[in-house]
């Protein structure tokens, strides 16, 4: 007790300390601009310059107020205009409109993230429920979890049913005046479930995965992600570059590690898009602009529950640009036992990572990743997808640690190219200017 007494009173000093300083050195520009005598200048600049110096050598103790910006919380919605959306999204959709049927009127989707979001602790924001004073700021900061993406596959097998499930969006803060993303952090969530049954699965057991995917208690769903993301969420300095991904290209040799009914390109380029940029942004906490690859558009519209009409956002162009190419795929036999057999599942993508307006390359090369999987031989469900799609996703994540970390132990493995370090402190370098 008498130790944090004794702590906050020298932080108190400190900080009347600091005041003083600023007074003191005002004081020394008058003298110098009211032709004082030289000798008492020295005197005066001497002894600003010691107070300063020891107040920085406490820095340990005393530290100055952030600059804290005032967030509001839209809660949830749905990207696109309002008459597509029950069509982009009908199981997402029909759920909303169930929560908003079976409550009162103030228990909806947005009311359940916001509840949720009631355990974020970020000292750079303070998250509020509602706009207030707009004329305070140049900018109205507003926080949403936008979904951008549905989809779901059922499929049978022989006597096995496979179902895919896969939400995309993006944790978003916006300024409300200007219509501009000011942070945009990329978040998706999947299920593969295979099971030895017969029938497909009902649209209530759809349903109820959907519910866990989106906002349910588990570390993956959406609003677990949301809660996660804006307590380490970073406002940037105006002015600060972005990052984006250009272009994404799925190879002819690499559509065979894809089931038929998700052989459609602009829904595989936005898997990929996902997967990468959730991947980078987790890692290194940085926010990354809407995609230009897949189903991308010009002008986002975010039909906000509380609203009826749309808020149109234009989602600009990033400064730094990745383009990505998934190559090929591949499957071998590593070793089998007389109850299961172990196979190596292997993936090559192409990164580069650039500035179009300099045309410099920061990273530009072709990495292989491959992971195991164990399945009894009795398993006659056929599915590779979910191996190969794993593996894809952890040659992501490894890249996004790569970047992150100074450990280049997988990335001198998986790359074949001279100076894949210096590449990588080059991206490092640029990526950490984008915060």
């Amino acid at each position: 007790m008498e130790k944090n007494i004794l702590n906050f009173l020298t932080t108190l000093v400190l900080a009347f300390a600091v005041q003083a300083v600023q007074a003191l050195k005002c004081s020394v520009w008058l003298f110098l601009r009211s032709g004082t005598s030289k000798l008492r200048d020295v005197a005066v600049v001497a002894a600003a310059l010691f107070f300063s110096t020891a107040l920085t050598a406490r820095q340990g103790t005393y530290y100055p107020v952030p600059d804290v910006k005032d967030v509001t919380q839209a809660g949830f919605a749905f990207a696109g205009e309002s008459e597509d959306i029950q069509t982009r999204y009908p199981h997402t959709y029909q759920i909303y409109k169930e929560l908003k049927t079976n409550q009162d009127g103030n228990f909806n989707l947005s009311s359940l993230l916001i509840k949720r979001a009631e355990g974020i602790s970020n000292p750079a924001i303070n998250l509020m429920p509602e706009l207030v004073n707009l004329k305070k700021d140049h900018q109205a900061l507003m926080s949403v979890l936008v979904i951008t993406g549905e989809t779901v596959l059922t499929e049978k097998y022989d006597a096995y049913t496979k179902t895919f499930i896969r939400l995309r969006g993006d944790v978003m803060l916006f300024d409300w005046k200007n219509k501009q993303i000011v942070v945009n952090y990329p978040v998706s969530v999947e299920l593969f479930d295979a099971k030895y049954v017969s029938q497909i699965p009902s649209e209530a057991e759809i349903a109820g995965h959907i519910k866990e995917l989106l906002y349910g208690d588990g570390s993956a769903s959406l609003f677990s992600q949301y809660v996660r993301r804006m307590s380490g969420a970073v406002i940037p300095a105006p002015g600060t570059r972005t990052l984006q991904v250009n272009s994404v290209v799925i190879a002819p040799e690499a559509l065979g590690m894809f089931p038929e009914k998700l052989r459609n390109d602009a829904l595989l380029q936005d898997m990929l898009c996902d997967d990468f940029t959730s991947a980078l942004s987790a890692r290194a906490n940085v926010s990354i602009l809407p995609a230009k690859a897949g189903t991308a558009v010009d002008v986002m519209y975010l039909q906000l529950e509380d609203r009826n009409d749309p808020i149109e956002i234009k989602p600009g162009s990033g400064d730094y640009l990745f383009d990505i190419s998934l190559l090929k795929y591949v499957k071998k036999e590593h070793q089998r036992t007389k109850a299961e057999v172990r196979h190596i599942y292997g993936v090559l993508v192409k990164l580069d990572f650039y500035e179009p307006l300099s045309d410099e390359h920061f990273f530009d090369a072709e990495l292989k990743n491959a992971e195991y999987k164990d399945s009894l031989l009795k398993d006659k469900s056929g599915d590779d997808f979910p191996a190969y799609w794993d593996t894809l996703r952890r040659l992501f994540v490894k890249y996004a640690d790569a970047v992150k970390s100074e450990d280049k132990s997988w990335i001198e493995t998986a790359a074949s190219v001279p100076d894949i370090a210096g590449k990588l402190r080059k991206t490092r370098k640029t990526i950490d200017s984008t915060r």
